[in-house]
């Protein structure tokens, strides 16, 4: 559910620098909801815990959603799809980023039965990306 954060909550989450995204990036988005096929989609921006793409196909109001960068993957909230002229626009509340390296690197050591290292853990914990 789409909803906004007191300046206590947004001061208390973590925050990662997405480098490496030159805008339009390319991007799949998944929902988390169900087992829809991916979409394929355009970031055009990201401005604080909000990521807007665009899209040729609408997006439903409130879905859970994976968006898969050539770097990254974020987890967020669709709060908002509209139609212009041409392609949809589609904002999502980001909650969660994590680079893909980052990923790969924790999924070996969850795999391999070792510990996640505190550094790996600090890339992936809850927070929101900003450009």
């Amino acid at each position: 559910m789409y909803r906004g954060m007191d300046s206590n909550q947004e001061a208390s989450r973590n925050e990662t620098t997405l480098v490496k995204l030159r805008y339009p990036e390319p991007a799949m988005l998944s929902f988390l909801e169900n087992e829809a096929e991916p979409m394929a989609a355009r970031v055009e921006t990201i401005n604080g815990n909000v990521a807007w793409l665009e899209m040729n196909l609408p997006v439903q109001y409130r879905s859970l959603v994976k968006i898969e960068l050539s770097h990254y993957l974020l987890l967020g909230e669709v709060f908002c799809c509209r139609k212009h002229s041409g392609p949809y626009c589609v904002g999502v509340e980001l909650q969660h980023s994590v680079s893909t390296g980052d990923a790969a690197r924790i999924a070996s050591e969850l795999r391999s039965g070792r510990h996640v290292t505190s550094s790996a853990a600090g890339h992936y914990a809850p927070g929101f990306a900003i450009a």
